[in-house]
Parts: C-alpha cells; structure tokens; sequence
C-alpha cells in the first residue's frame, strides 16, 4: 500500500464486511422479525430522532436499505413523496407493511431481495436519497453511493469506547450459517471498525462527509439486581440472541455466562435507588453520517 492506508480493505473487516452474504444469513435474521419489531417500538422516539436529523425533501424518492421491519421507514415516509422498503426477509417485509397501514401510510412499497446479490440500476432502485441503520450495506458503502443521486445516510451505533482483543474474543454473534466456529471469533471493535471507516473510504473517494449524533438516556429499573441485568440482556442484545438460540438450542446455557459478563461490565453503573430499586442508565449514541453520492469517485 506504499504507507496509504487502504480503507476500502479495512471495510471488508468491519462487523458487516466479516458476515456471510448468503440468503441463508438473511433469512436467520428474518425468524425473529417480531423480536425486531417490538423492539424499536420500545425506543421509537429516539428512533423517530435518528430519522429527524436526515435532509429529506417532500419531492424525495428514497431507498431504506436493509429496512427490516420498517423504524425508518415509517417515520421518513410521511416527509417524503415516495419511500422503497428493502430487505431479504419476507416477514421483515410484511410488518413493514403493516405498519405503514396501521399509521395510514400509503407511500411505501416493498422490494425483497439480497443486497449482497442486487445492483443499483438493475435490480435495485437509484432514488434521491438511500438509507441505511445497521444493515449490509455497511459492508460496501460505495455500492451504497451508487444507490442514490441527491444523498446518502448511514446509521450506526457508536461503541462507548475502544474494546481491546480480550474482551472481543468471546461470545457469540451472527457470522455465518454453515461454520459455527466463525461465530465465536472475535467481534470486529464498533469503536475501531466503524463509521470512522466509512467517513474516511468516503473522503478518499472525494467526498466530504458529516457526521451528527444522536444521543439518547433511558433509565432502567427493577426490583433486585438480578431482574434488572436480565432486563438489560433483553434489551441490549435479547432479539438477535434469541433469533440464534431458536436456531441452535444447545447455545441456550450461554446466555447465563453472557449475563455475568455483562453484569462485570456494567457494575460501576449499576446503582440501588432511595427507593430500594435497582437502577441503571442506558445511553445510547448513534453517528448519522452523510455525503453527496456525487462527489464520489469509484
């Protein structure tokens, strides 16, 4: 690489880069589609925030990338002309679809397929505006580029601080459906590996790049310390890990030992309230980062 740093090599480690690109992987996604669902609803005014810091137009034509059961969706149909609804998982789709008509939404249509397998022009739409929140099209963001004409947002979830190889090299996470020893090696940092790699892939490309976050607090309680550090496996990472476990039953004994790891890692803010509860207070920052799809040079 003559000293430059390749970011385009760097994106293929990234959490998304490191995943299977199969339908397979999709459809492992898309048993939990209900999971998912309830649990944007449960944080849907700091989702309806995220969708709030994006540039939209009320001529817009818009692609959600990835949209699984539809939290940006439903809350940038309404600002825009037309919004295209995109994900590999059928039932993702269908509650997409119900969604839209239970909030009077008429705008929205859906389109199924593999990112990983689809070309812009082709068989993927090129709108106005694309936009993505923790979806593939992380794994390849200048495919995503090619997706739109006027601007692109990518979503992501910025990791609290920098984790190093030990206490990445353990757990379990969604990589592959065919090698389950991928699905125990170490977890690409969020810190290292993330949206820092896709501002910089971007600007190399000749674009110039925002970024805004979005920060929310939520306090969580519960009447013994226990309940609450299950509530908090439930909400931090319970969808994704019961789509797994429904998969792969034997993995069900490992959720005790995640709990006890989570609890070592949130002990310092975990507290007993006045009132005998136990308390901790989730925050959550998520990086909107923006470009013009036209300033990039593939």
């Amino acid at each position: 690489m003559n000293g430059w740093m390749d970011w385009r090599e760097i994106e293929k480690h990234n959490d998304w880069g490191m995943r299977e690109k199969s339908d397979a992987m999709g459809e492992m996604w898309d048993r939990d589609a209900r999971g998912w669902d309830a649990r944007w609803k449960g944080e849907e005014a700091f989702t309806k925030r995220q969708a709030d810091a994006l540039e939209l137009l009320p001529t817009d034509t818009v692609l959600d990338i990835g949209c699984g059961t539809g939290p940006l969706s439903m809350n940038v149909a309404p600002r825009v002309k037309r919004l295209i609804a995109q994900d590999v998982g059928e039932d993702m789709l269908a509650l997409v679809r119900k969604n839209a008509a239970e909030r009077g939404i008429a705008n929205i249509e859906t389109l199924r397929g593999n990112w990983h397998a689809m070309e812009p022009g082709k068989d993927l739409p090129v709108c106005d505006v694309a936009i993505t929140r923790w979806s593939p099209a992380q794994g390849d963001i200048l495919k995503m580029s090619r997706c739109a004409t006027r601007k692109c947002y990518s979503l992501s979830t910025c990791a609290p601080r920098f984790q190093s190889e030990n206490e990445r090299s353990e757990g379990w996470w969604c990589r592959s459906t065919v090698d389950e020893s991928l699905n125990t090696t170490p977890r690409p940092c969020a810190r290292k590996y993330g949206f820092n790699v896709h501002f910089n892939l971007l600007y190399d490309h000749g674009a110039n790049p925002t970024i805004q976050y979005v920060i929310d607090e939520r306090r969580v309680t519960a009447p013994t310390k226990d309940a609450l550090l299950e509530k908090l496996m439930d909400g931090l990472c319970g969808p994704r890990k019961d789509a797994c476990e429904a998969q792969h039953a034997a993995r069900d004994g490992r959720r005790a030992a995640d709990r006890g790891k989570l609890a070592a890692r949130l002990e310092p803010d975990i507290r007993q309230t006045d009132s005998l509860e136990w308390e901790y207070v989730r925050r959550a920052s998520i990086a909107v980062l923006g470009w013009d799809p036209r300033e990039v040079v593939s």
